[in-house]
């Protein structure tokens, strides 16, 4: 049954999120901290092999996730209570671990996982809204609930916008990471059906960004000829060049041949555009049995639907 499920959802969050935790002690004593830097989030430990443990965010995706080729939803109303609760501890556990032992890979993975987390947790603890606009804001204006500062990492206060802009975009100026930052919105990134790994961050960002850039609703040329883009490309354009046409090169660096062929035949952008929906599903009846519950999409975390 669903609610069996879930109760085996949280058993193994629990071993999983002890399992963060402990690697709190093993990483304090494998690993050495590099010199000191300006800016804490410089710091890390280049020889480090060290790996937190995020299968409680796989976990959660799982039982309450859909996925379909363009992007992966959540129940947030099913999560409440019991998902909710469990985020909540995997967060907590996240926050426990001295980022500055780890490579610049797992840091990656580590700053994505949080970020995501962060915002699953607000949409699934508060009042769901049907659009996250107001609450999301853009890059370098945020709204209300990018501006809360609820993660407290190595003794620093941060919000979900520090950690985009002070972090991430400051110290991984490589675009990719854009594609890694979910907001729960239609338009926005995907949450994709699995967390970020440091031994795999590179290849699963470069996975996030041509599937991105091949979504019509993202990037889209009509019979006319004229593009219009996600407005991710407008509010990140730092990050992927100066101008329209290094966003222009960087969308046929990851585009399929035909999308690629005219792109390259586009001398402008038209205009963005953005749906603030939240990206969701909601379940129907509660299924009765296994077959049931794996027909409603959550057998293997995997639905056909959005």
């Amino acid at each position: 049954m669903y609610k069996d499920r879930i109760g085996e959802f949280g058993m193994k969050s629990l071993i999983t999120i002890a399992l963060v935790v402990i690697f709190v002690v093993s990483a304090g004593i494998a690993a050495e901290m590099p010199a000191t830097s300006a800016s804490p989030w410089t710091v890390h430990n280049p020889n480090s092999t060290s790996s937190p443990n995020h299968q409680a965010l796989n976990d959660l995706i799982k039982v309450f996730g859909k996925s379909n080729r363009s992007y992966t939803t959540l129940d947030f109303n099913a999560m409440k209570g019991r998902g909710v609760e469990y985020t909540g501890a995997y967060l907590a556990g996240l926050q426990k671990i001295p980022i500055s032992l780890l490579n610049r890979d797992e840091q990656l993975a580590y700053w994505l996982n949080l970020h995501n987390t962060g915002v699953i947790y607000l949409l699934a603890a508060r009042k769901t809204p049907r659009k996250v606009d107001k609450y999301r804001g853009t890059p370098g204006a945020p709204g209300e609930w990018w501006q809360e500062q609820i993660f407290n990492v190595e003794g620093h206060a941060l919000s979900l916008e520090q950690i985009e802009q002070d972090v991430l975009q400051r110290h991984w100026p490589d675009s990719l990471f854009v594609y890694g930052l979910y907001d729960g919105s239609k338009s926005g990134p995907d949450l994709g059906a699995q967390a970020f790994t440091g031994n795999l961050v590179h290849s699963q960002l470069e996975e996030a960004a041509r599937k991105f850039v091949n979504d019509d609703k993202r990037v889209d040329i009509n019979r006319r000829g004229e593009l219009t883009l996600s407005s991710l490309y407008e509010w990140r354009k730092s990050s992927f060049g100066a101008d329209d046409s290094a966003v222009l090169d960087h969308l046929v660096s990851y585009a399929q041949p035909e999308l690629a062929a005219r792109l390259t035949e586009t001398k402008a952008i038209r205009k963005h555009k953005f749906d603030w929906s939240i990206a969701r599903h909601s379940i129907r009846r509660a299924p009765l049995d296994q077959d049931s519950y794996n027909n409603a999409g959550y057998g293997g975390g995997v639905g056909g639907g959005s």
